[in-house]
């Protein structure tokens, strides 16, 4: 993944501006939070827009406005097939679709490569991971390190995209390239780990409505009461 994150970080820095297209949930923001913050750190001119998903007329709109490089956050992976025609980045977590030759290139094949190589895509299934061992933030993360190691304070928005995205429910921590960048923020000075409990709403209610309203961990004869 860092390989790939440096690839784009190339095509970043060449860039004279970068829309930049992320989506509209905990991860996609904080994603978009992390890249707009990078590209503002090494002057590259940018926006960034928020949709609800990707779809042919959001590609659309996207082609329309034209733009030197696209960088989709926490969504494209399963639109690769309609990306034919820009210049862009993608740093998401989803399973990735197939990718079928459009129809407006199946007479020419070498159109369809050129196509091809002008996308060039960060996301942890092409390594053999899930979509739980980093989010879109997180992918996002790794392309703002590699354009400096100095954005590694970035990594508390990162972990705050993970744990939107519920990637320390099934273990009950981070894990994956997820606790790299736990460690970058502690390393960073921007995070602590510890174990405790998990009992949402700690830091505002008081303990009896903490415990009443408490799934998980779920405590018989008393959560619910």
């Amino acid at each position: 993944m860092e390989a790939v994150a440096q690839e784009i970080a190339e095509r970043l820095r060449a860039s004279p501006f970068v829309r930049i297209v992320t989506h509209i949930d905990t991860d996609g923001i904080t994603g978009g939070a992390i890249a707009s913050e990078a590209l503002d750190r090494r002057g590259i001119a940018h926006e960034v827009a928020f949709v609800k998903k990707l779809d042919d007329a959001v590609i659309t709109e996207v082609k329309r406005q034209g733009a030197p490089l696209v960088w989709f956050i926490d969504l494209g992976a399963g639109m690769m097939h309609a990306l034919h025609g820009l210049d862009a980045v993608i740093t998401d977590h989803h399973v990735p679709t197939e990718r079928e030759i459009p129809k407006v290139l199946r007479g020419d094949l070498i159109r369809f490569a050129e196509s091809q190589d002008r996308i060039l895509m960060l996301n942890p299934h092409l390594e053999g991971g899930g979509s739980d061992v980093a989010s879109g933030a997180g992918c996002a993360y790794a392309v703002a390190r590699a354009l400096d190691p100095g954005n590694r304070d970035l990594a508390a928005v990162a972990v705050v995209g993970a744990v939107g995205d519920v990637q320390d429910q099934e273990f009950r921590h981070l894990t994956g390239y997820n606790r790299t960048i736990l460690q970058d923020g502690i390393e960073a000075g921007v995070l602590q780990a510890q174990t405790d409990l998990r009992l949402f709403g700690r830091e505002t209610r008081p303990a009896y409505k903490t415990l009443h309203y408490a799934t998980d961990p779920w405590i018989p004869r008393l959560c619910g009461k």
